[in-house]
């Protein structure tokens, strides 16, 4: 290595990465001072102390980190703005009453198919309503303020900002006479990260099936599933995809561990495979259209503690054994980055779980973070080299930042692999499992 490939080596470590997000938003894990926020809220609320019971419970919601909520005091009713995705949600809190509501989308007209849809959609709501205003297309919560705990207020904003997120996107596509609303605070991402997006996107679909179409449907069913799930857990947390990709992927998962269906494993993998090939063909455009930045107020990832996420891991590592003893190893392989994605789909996981499956994502797809310009290489796979220095700063940051949590967290670095990629994700995975998350 001569003099500049050093300092170019040296400065790549110490650059600043693209503020660029992966995987869904969760709430699940907030800071001491949220949780003193909403305990503030809740006995402000008990004392009809109803004004500072909502600022506190609006403190509980503020992450500072998304700057994703705002409040303002104008003729003695407190005024509310938070974001979920595509969509913005105002509301106002006076001594009497809350009420909120967001702008679906502009209805051109309203053909008898989209009412029908959204009276169905209306039917699964348990505090907001769907309605109509104008030529809008809105979603709504009121209630009384002396009937609005804020447990109620929580779950109601939620249902109403989770809802509007996921199905605005959906309805556009499905209904020609809707046009978008409200989309001024969207951030649109670069055209070159965009395409790089779109390149793996049809990069991956192709080269699983082109995987999956290998292997005998019946008795490689397991592996199979294995394979497609991946592949949508990881389209979901790299590619961050809105709209109908992220729709898809949701159905496709749903339909799959859904246990009344009737269908058998071979028949799961087929409509899987079905649902892949009509995202083939999904254009640039198209493709373009569901990825920007937003900023998010509720996580859709339920809270799981660390236990249950090792549980998980323990099992799952199993499989990955048990295929790499039959020398399957793209099935192996699979398994691997299966029980990361998959963690980071269903689950809201402390802080340092989520970064050390990060970093073993980042390791599986180096590629992929390369073309978006990442500048720290923990894993270059031109090279087939890994930065052992960088990897072991990385966890030792994770380490330092846990242990604020899990006093006694201590991630054994010295039993890491760095033999191959997989070898690398397995014992990483390994040591995880092996951590002590007592509370402190």
């Amino acid at each position: 290595m001569n003099l500049f490939d050093i300092f170019t080596h040296f400065f790549a470590k110490i650059s600043k990465e693209p503020a660029l997000s992966f995987g869904r938003y969760s709430d699940a894990y907030k800071t001491d001072e949220q949780h003193r926020s909403l305990e503030e809220a809740t006995t402000a609320f008990e004392k009809a102390d109803y004004h500072n019971a909502c600022l506190r419970f609006f403190d509980y919601l503020q992450d500072a980190t998304e700057n994703n909520l705002f409040t303002s005091l104008k003729n003695n009713e407190l005024h509310f703005e938070l974001f979920q995705g595509s969509k913005r949600i105002t509301g106002i809190v006076t001594h009497d009453f809350i009420s909120a509501q967001t702008i679906m989308a502009e209805a051109q007209s309203l053909p008898v198919s989209l009412m029908r849809r959204l009276l169905e959609l209306n039917f699964q709501l348990r505090y907001c309503r769907f309605a109509l205003q104008n030529n809008s297309i809105l979603i709504k919560f009121d209630t009384q303020t002396q009937s609005g705990p804020p447990a109620k207020l929580y779950f109601a904003l939620k249902e109403l900002a989770t809802t509007a997120d996921r199905q605005d996107d959906v309805l556009l596509s499905e209904f020609s006479t809707l046009k978008p609303a409200d989309t001024e605070h969207i951030t649109h991402i670069p055209d070159k990260e965009k395409a790089t997006k779109y390149k793996f996107f049809q990069q991956w679909i192709q080269n699983t099936l082109a995987e999956v179409r290998r292997l005998d449907p019946n008795i490689f069913a397991r592996g199979i599933a294995y394979m497609l799930l991946n592949l949508a857990y990881k389209i979901d947390y790299l590619l961050l995809p809105q709209g109908t990709v992220m729709d898809a992927i949701e159905r496709l998962q749903t339909n799959y561990f859904n246990p009344d269906d009737g269908a058998q494993p071979v028949e799961k993998n087929a409509q899987m495979i079905a649902a892949f090939e009509k995202m083939l063909i999904i254009t640039p455009q198209q493709f373009n259209q569901q990825l920007y930045r937003t900023k998010t107020t509720f996580g859709i990832t339920g809270f799981t503690t660390p236990a249950q996420v090792v549980d998980i891991i323990d099992q799952l590592l199993q499989d990955a054994k048990e295929f790499k003893r039959r020398n399957q190893l793209a099935i192996a392989n699979s398994v691997l980055e299966y029980i990361m994605q998959y963690c980071m789909f269903q689950f809201g996981m402390p802080p340092c779980i989520r970064k050390t499956l990060h970093l073993g994502i980042r390791i599986l797809n180096s590629s992929f973070f390369k073309e978006l310009d990442f500048p720290v290489r923990y894993y270059d796979a031109d090279a087939n080299v890994f930065d052992k220095t960088a990897i072991k700063r990385y966890l030792r940051q994770t380490i330092t930042d846990a242990q604020k949590q899990y006093p006694h967290f201590d991630l054994n670095l010295r039993h890491l692999n760095y033999h191959s990629p997989s070898d690398f994700v397995y014992t990483l995975l390994v040591e995880t499992a092996n951590c002590n998350y007592t509370d402190k």
